[in-house]
């Protein structure tokens, strides 16, 4: 039978080698693979259909213009595709970027092989080169190449990404000839990069690589601020890309529930051609729960609201700068007396959890993820002591170790005391922070203001001055600054954490005619102008 010509009752098969199982058996027809992508011939004379085979989907059909029944297909560098029919009467390449077709000159004997942007074949005794990259179809004798005998990949072949040509020669030396094509860049023939991950099961992407690389290294970073999260990276791979990634940060912490950013690059091990550099996004569920997000997975901030009798009803944020409508809550109502704090996850179940002083207590409350805090949640004490303090607000995690972290006044000397955050419901001994700060008629855990992933405080004094205090690293804070005026109009402020969608710490404030604004964090430690975002919201005894 002459090469390329297909067999009675045969079969074309895809096998995916690391995973030791066939992804596709069919009739047999011409074929050729790149990545995950399968060409075959129909049975319409020069025609092409194409499938994904990762998804199983038909990517459609193309015309090669040939006429004839193909009897083999190639194809190289994600661009090029070969046909030909029987004993090579006719041959040609399509350019799948540009639809071009490319005729080539008659092959003899057992045919060719198709490189990126170039085909060598043999005529007579002379391996000779059909160059297209650039557009257009030149053929000529490959010099030092004659005399070859012998058949393509047995006696000669080429480097499919512009490299050498090599041959045998009659001295029973291989020669290599280069071709004089430009070299193919290190690209990713296919990839399965799952867009998003639940932080139990972890992320594992793949990149199918055009030709081998000596090195590659995976970035993964905060979607807003740029932060790097993580690193990942290998040695030389002959042509995949593995990763896994645990949800985990270079401390070994579990991220928080969110967007994040990766970059992969990889250098080509020949050092012919661009190094590959790709990028795109993958979002974290089932994780730790960003600062506020009480609904557990959208990271978006969420408003608490407490009515004269007790009764606990929930507000989500809703990425565009405004709240859900209303979610009542139901079970058993607080004392109206309570003082509740939207806080982290205390028991590692992915959802943020609630601090409620309740008489003298300090209670760390449960209710689950997407649950409107009662007094009926389940809680644990932390402890008792806590009816000295005026003030009790969460800036998030003040200190940067990865847990939200409690601020308190003490009514009686106007000292301010942070209380580092732990794995669990407990908090570390206090440590004083500022002293006298009886100035302010309110102090606002704001979140994360300026970007530096340390939650910050700000101060509304007597005279409706907003001041402002960076955290630092020891979980003190930083001299004041003066963020605005007018404040004194509000009877309550709230730092919401995001609702806005674009990853900076975002505001509430009700006045006192009862209308509810927002203010939109810039991540520079100001705020926009303010937005309305209702009226009626003097029903509500306090908000949280």
């Amino acid at each position: 039978m002459f090469p390329g010509e297909l067999a009675a009752d045969a079969e074309t098969v895809v096998v995916d080698l690391d995973a030791s199982k066939t992804v596709s058996r069919r009739e047999q027809a011409a074929a050729a693979l790149w990545g995950d992508t399968l060409f075959t011939s129909t049975d319409t004379d020069g025609e092409v259909a194409r499938e994904d085979l990762a998804t199983g989907k038909a990517l459609g059909k193309l015309a090669t213009g040939s006429g004839c029944p193909l009897t083999e297909l190639q194809t190289a560098g994600g661009r090029w595709l070969y046909w030909a029919c029987a004993r090579y009467a006719k041959q040609g390449v399509v350019d799948l970027k540009s639809g071009a077709k490319i005729a080539l000159p008659r092959s003899y004997g057992e045919g060719g092989l198709l490189g990126d942007g170039y085909y060598v074949d043999q005529n007579n005794a002379n391996l000779r080169i059909t160059d297209f990259h650039a557009g257009t179809a030149a053929t000529r004798t490959l010099v030092d190449s004659t005399p070859v005998s012998g058949a393509r990949r047995v006696a000669w072949t080429v480097d499919r990404f512009g490299g050498g040509v090599a041959y045998e020669g009659t001295d029973d030396r291989v020669h290599v000839v280069w071709p004089g094509v430009p070299a193919s860049g290190l690209t990713a023939a296919s990839a399965r990069v799952p867009a998003s991950m639940r932080a139990k099961d972890g992320w594992k992407p793949s990149w199918a690589l055009s030709k081998p690389a000596s090195i590659w290294q995976l970035t993964l970073r905060d979607v807003y601020t740029g932060a790097v999260i993580r690193t990942l990276g290998g040695g030389e791979t002959r042509g995949r890309v593995d990763a896994v990634w645990d949800g985990r940060d270079t401390a070994g912490k579990p991220v928080v529930n969110g967007r994040y950013s990766w970059h992969l690059a990889a250098s080509t091990a020949d050092g012919q051609g661009s190094d590959l550099s790709l990028t795109g996004t993958v979002s974290v569920v089932g994780g730790r729960p960003a600062w506020r997000d009480l609904a557990g997975n959208d990271t978006q901030g969420d408003l608490l609201a407490m009515d004269t009798t007790g009764l606990v009803s929930l507000y989500k944020g809703n990425g565009y700068g405004a709240l859900s409508a209303r979610i009542a809550g139901t079970g058993a109502k607080f004392p109206t007396s309570a003082v509740l704090v939207p806080f982290g996850d205390v028991n590692a179940d992915g959802c943020a959890d609630v601090l409620a002083r309740v008489g003298d207590q300090l209670r760390a409350y449960r209710p689950g993820c997407d649950k409107v805090v009662s007094a009926s949640s389940p809680y644990t004490v932390i402890g008792s002591g806590w009816g000295q303090y005026d003030v009790l607000t969460s800036p998030g995690d003040l200190n940067g170790d990865g847990y939200t972290d409690l601020v308190a006044r003490q009514a009686s000397t106007g000292d301010v005391y942070f209380y580092g955050g732990t794995a669990d419901h407990r908090v570390k001994a206090r440590v004083r922070i500022g002293t006298n700060w009886k100035l302010y008629k309110k102090i606002v855990g704001a979140g994360d203001l300026n970007g530096d992933g340390r939650g910050d405080l700000l101060g509304v004094d007597a005279s409706g001055v907003l001041w402002r205090y960076y955290s630092t690293a020891t979980g003190g804070l930083t001299a004041r600054v003066k963020a605005g005026t007018g404040w004194g109009v509000y009877s309550s402020l709230v730092g919401l954490g995001d609702i806005s969608g674009d990853g900076c710490a975002d505001l509430v404030a009700r006045d006192t005619t009862g209308k509810l604004f927002s203010y939109d964090g810039t991540c520079r430690g100001t705020y926009g102008s303010r937005r309305l975002l209702g009226s009626g919201w003097n029903t509500y005894k306090t908000l949280s």
